[in-house]
């Protein structure tokens, strides 16, 4: 169940983006709103900053460098990227961003075929969903 809704959750965020030309991912409208390339590696970086590092055991950090990148809130985590300078960051690239999801995607089908998930854990899990 867990690992079918993750799949259907994470394949939603790129499918809403399909039409984005790679220039497109990049864009900050607003101040308060972050362009569409930081929000697929915040959600990427929940799981693994929540869920991977701290549960699964054998699991290597991505790039250390993203902890700062695309942390939005958490300040007891570290530093980070205020939300209005989101839209000036031209790197990790697009296409890196896309090889971040694919490694924490991998990395969370293995952890969810193999862990039960509950209580504490399984409302992290749900936070990160509902991002």
């Amino acid at each position: 169940m867990h690992l079918k809704l993750y799949k259907n959750i994470r394949n939603r965020s790129v499918e809403i983006c399909s039409p984005l030309q790679t220039e497109d991912y990049v864009v900050q409208p607003i101040a308060d709103v972050s362009p569409p390339k930081w929000h697929l590696g915040h959600t990427t970086w929940f799981f693994e900053t929540f869920i991977l590092k701290p549960h699964a055991k054998k699991y290597q950090e991505y790039n250390s460098d993203f902890n700062f990148i695309f942390n939005s809130y958490y300040e007891s985590l570290g530093s980070r990227v205020i939300r209005t300078n989101r839209g000036n960051l031209s790197r990790p690239g697009v296409d890196e961003v896309f090889k971040y999801r694919d490694y924490v995607d991998n990395a969370m089908y293995d952890f969810l075929n193999s862990h039960s998930i509950s209580g504490d854990l399984e409302e992290l899990f749900t936070l990160g969903l509902q991002h």
